[in-house]
């Protein structure tokens, strides 16, 4: 099952709607950073700037990984629809309230020794440990909803410590292949003299592997638990 789910986690990639969602959450994370730079770029506002990007964007991040998480919920467990945006207005507290509280879950395991560091150092373990609390929320809903007629013979669906953990090695090897694609054509560009589009290019193409680089756990997660529900079907 763990070849499957990390085959069906990048097979998640080739979906139209997960991209859709993966250049809107970027999009979003870039305008509460350019906000950030337009309220708090002046010397007064320094240490209000401060808290903005230790706190206040950290938190929207995580609200927005809740956004993304839910609104393509089905999508990532094999459907081919994603939630509906009357749906999503409706379930929009329960939605903010989930990332926030994945925000505080991943702050107060910042305190936790080796795990903190790791957090605090890596890019893509933040996203993917948001990404699956608030699934593993809304999973939770979706099961306690169902008949007990429709619910799996198998309540061990959820991936155990080493699929994790390799989850997060797959993900960390393609987010250094992606760094290395990135500094690859900056260094050939750079030899032709189009120094400026390559470094643009360059910072781009990390930007864009750097969020699949955590979503993509947690797309193999998932997809873990959609084989766990077949398979106990």
């Amino acid at each position: 099952m763990f070849w499957d789910s990390v085959l069906g986690g990048f097979g998640l990639l080739l979906s139209v709607r997960i991209w859709v969602g993966l250049v809107l959450y970027i999009v979003a994370n870039l305008f509460t950073l350019g906000i950030g730079g337009a309220l708090f770029s002046k010397d007064k506002t320094v240490a209000a700037g401060c808290l903005f990007t230790a706190l206040v964007r950290p938190a929207l991040g995580a609200v927005f990984i809740s956004l993304f998480v839910v609104s393509l919920f089905p999508v990532m467990l094999g459907a081919k629809e994603a939630v509906g945006f009357q749906m999503i207005r409706t379930m929009l507290w329960p939605i903010c309230a989930a990332g926030l509280i994945a925000f505080i879950i991943v702050m107060l395991l910042g305190f936790v020794p080796i795990l903190g560091s790791l957090i605090s150092e890596s890019v893509t373990l933040p996203t993917f440990i948001q990404g699956v609390i608030v699934f593993r929320f809304f999973m939770a809903a979706v099961m306690a909803s169902l008949p007990e007629n429709e619910q799996p013979s198998n309540t061990n669906i959820y991936p155990g410590f080493w699929e994790t953990i390799g989850y997060l090695l797959i993900a960390a090897v393609f987010a250094r292949l992606a760094i290395f694609l990135s500094a690859l054509i900056m260094a050939k560009s750079a030899q032709t003299g189009w120094e400026d589009k390559a470094e643009n290019l360059g910072v781009i193409i990390g930007l864009v592997f750097g969020v699949v680089g955590g979503f993509l756990p947690l797309f193999m997660y998932v997809q873990h638990v959609h084989h766990a529900l077949v398979t106990s079907a």
